[in-house]
C-alpha cells in the first residue's frame, strides 16, 4: 500500500495485478508512508503535477519491477524525501 494524505492506495504488481495474484498470498505486503510535503516534492521531482494520480502514475511507470520497494525507498532517501514503511509476511 502507499499512503498519501490518509489515502491508501493498493500495491498492484504492473503485469498480473494483485499481490495476491503475483505471489500467491495476500499476507505478503509493503507499505510507504508520505506526507502532503513528500508528495509535493515528488511531483516537483518528478516533473507531474501535484495531483495524487499523477505522482501515483508516475511511480508505477517508474518503478514496477521485483525490487520496485527498495529502488522507491533507495529513490526517496537519495531525494531526502521523507517516509515510512514496513513489510510483513
Amino acid at each position: 500500500m502507499i499512503y498519501i494524505h490518509g489515502s491508501a492506495y493498493p500495491a498492484i504488481h504492473p503485469t498480473t495485478g494483485t499481490v495476491e495474484e503475483y505471489w500467491g498470498d495476500s499476507d505478503y505486503e509493503y507499505d510507504t508512508i508520505l506526507s502532503a510535503e513528500a508528495v509535493h516534492k515528488l511531483a516537483f521531482i518528478l516533473n507531474v503535477p501535484h495531483q495524487e494520480e499523477a505522482v501515483l502514475s508516475a511511480l508505477v511507470g517508474r518503478f514496477n519491477t521485483n525490487s520496485c520497494y527498495s529502488e522507491f525507498q533507495t529513490f526517496l532517501d537519495d531525494n531526502e524525501i521523507v517516509y515510512s514503511g514496513s513489510s510483513w509476511a
